[in-house]
Formats: C-alpha cells, sequence, structure tokens
C-alpha cells in the first residue's frame, strides 16, 4: 500500500507500506526543468557573474539531489559548514549539470 505524504510544488513524498510491517519513504522530483535550467544560464552566461559583478551565480540544486547527498554522503547542502563538501561536488563531473557557470569554484 501506498500512502502520499505531501506535493510541495515539484517534490512528492510518498509512504510504502511492505507486507512484512516495514516501510519506505520515496521522495520524488522531476529534475529535469531545473538541468534544462542551468544548460541555458551557462550558455547565456558562462561566468555566471551579476550585473554589478558582485556575485556570481554557480549552481542550482534541487531538492530531491540535496536529499541524495544527505543520504549519500552525510552532506547538508544548505549547512554553511559543508559548503566546503558542497564545492567539491559541485566541482566533479557526477553533477555537472547542476552547475550554472563554467570553471572551478
Amino acid at each position: 500500500m501506498t500512502k502520499l505524504l505531501d506535493a510541495d510544488g515539484a517534490v512528492v513524498e510518498r509512504l510504502h507500506f511492505a507486507s512484512d510491517d516495514s516501510f519506505a519513504v520515496e521522495t520524488a522530483q522531476d529534475v529535469e526543468p531545473t538541468l534544462e535550467a542551468n544548460k541555458r544560464l551557462r550558455a547565456d552566461n558562462p561566468s555566471g557573474m551579476g550585473v554589478t559583478r558582485e556575485w556570481q551565480h554557480v549552481a542550482s540544486i534541487p531538492p530531491v539531489v540535496q536529499m541524495i547527498w544527505l543520504e549519500k554522503y552525510g552532506i547538508r547542502a544548505w549547512d554553511k559548514d559543508h559548503w566546503p563538501a558542497v564545492l567539491r561536488l559541485l566541482n566533479d563531473g557526477e553533477w555537472s549539470l547542476l552547475r550554472t557557470s563554467e570553471g572551478t569554484i
């Protein structure tokens, strides 16, 4: 049996019950729109620099990817103490589609 827990925008969470009384929580999101937007931003402004050149947009990380990082690596993308680890992941080719600008962060 499956029960919808939450549907907040693009993220959907479901609770799956098994016959042995165990359960699993599924978090799903269609990340394709974010990845396509990242590609456009990277093509339109490879440096990622803002108009005043005071900031640089380097990535857009969907919530479901943040959850994967937390579960797989123990990295909390929203925690400033974990930012060095986030930067390492963003510089890794496996996660390059999250980047909105070129170069190394």
